[in-house]
């Protein structure tokens, strides 16, 4: 916006909306480390697969 006065309407809403994606992000990248996690836990508890087959202990990526 080349007007600052008119700009200036907007500031906040532009923040808000950068804030929000950014929230987001942190969040994702936080729930990828607790699966990863839990399913550490569940290997430590049942290396032998007994409980939990290997076809449910997939991490999924935490580069997301």
């Amino acid at each position: 916006m080349s007007d600052p006065e008119f700009a200036r309407w907007f500031a906040q809403l532009r923040d808000n909306i950068e804030l929000i994606g950014n929230k987001s992000k942190v969040r994702e990248k936080r729930l990828v480390l607790i699966q990863n996690r839990l399913i550490d836990l569940i290997d430590f508890l049942d290396p032998q697969c007994i409980r939990v087959s290997p076809e449910y202990r997939t991490k999924i990526g935490q580069d997301q």
